[in-house]
């Protein structure tokens, strides 16, 4: 019943209504990378947390998909919730090139080589790009940004993804004990049945912290594989 949402899953262009996607890490976002919506604007601070980050993607009216001439337009079906990320070289040095370079090979990212080609992917308007990128590198921000990684202006080479929110974890799930024992509506123990996981929810509570899905897994991967093994060596026959 509790689902937690990522703000960033890399649209593939050659599949953009894939049912899974690769995450695009926060940390892309922590080295520089900034959110642009349909026109070309930031919109929210890029460093806030996960649910403030997704539900400002959600809630913006300006689409990829309404500019006519940009790199995504002919592959997006109407009012697909997305923005653009965008990278400079400084970011994607300070993020680790090998790493972007493996997101770049499964065709998440273009290179637009200085502002006005970057304008022109995003089908925005040059002078407004550039006065908006001119803006931030002045730490005029109005979302509350406190930290701004690089400079943006006058860049070489922009690197462009378009990201949309994804379902990233659910903390709802079958009920469990400390045990790992499976329970019934009734918070009754059914016998020999273990689990661990998402399968299971009460773990987490309303919203999982980063990281603890891994630890969870082996903590009551253990548990349950133990439980599990005591009694079916308990079990008559066995």
């Amino acid at each position: 019943e509790r689902v937690q949402l990522h703000p960033t899953g890399f649209v593939d262009p050659n599949n953009p209504l894939a049912s899974t996607k690769f995450l695009a890490p926060e940390s892309l976002r922590a080295y520089g990378a900034i959110l642009l919506n349909g026109q070309g604007k930031r919109f929210v601070n890029e460093l806030g947390l996960r649910q403030y980050v997704t539900e400002h993607i959600l809630a913006q009216a300006d689409t990829v998909r309404d500019r006519p001439q940009s790199w995504m337009n002919k592959v997006l079906p109407e009012n697909y919730q997305a923005a653009y990320l965008i990278l400079t070289e400084e970011a994607v040095e300070n993020f680790g090139r090998s790493t972007l370079n493996f997101y770049a090979s499964k065709g998440f990212f273009i290179q637009a080589q200085g502002i006005r080609e970057l304008a022109k992917e995003l089908d925005v308007d040059e002078i407004q790009l550039d006065k908006m990128l001119e803006e931030y590198d002045q730490r005029y921000d109005n979302f509350g940004k406190t930290l701004f990684p690089c400079k943006f202006k006058n860049q070489e080479t922009y690197w462009v993804a378009l990201v949309t929110p994804v379902v990233h974890y659910t903390m709802g799930g079958l009920r469990m004990n400390t045990e790992a024992s499976l329970l019934t509506a009734k918070d009754e123990v059914i016998k020999g049945l273990y689990g661990a996981g998402e399968v299971t929810g009460g773990v987490h509570g309303r919203n999982r912290l980063a990281g603890n899905s891994l630890l969870e897994c082996v903590v009551y991967g253990r548990t349950a594989g133990g439980q599990a093994a005591v009694y079916a060596h308990q079990s008559e026959g066995l």
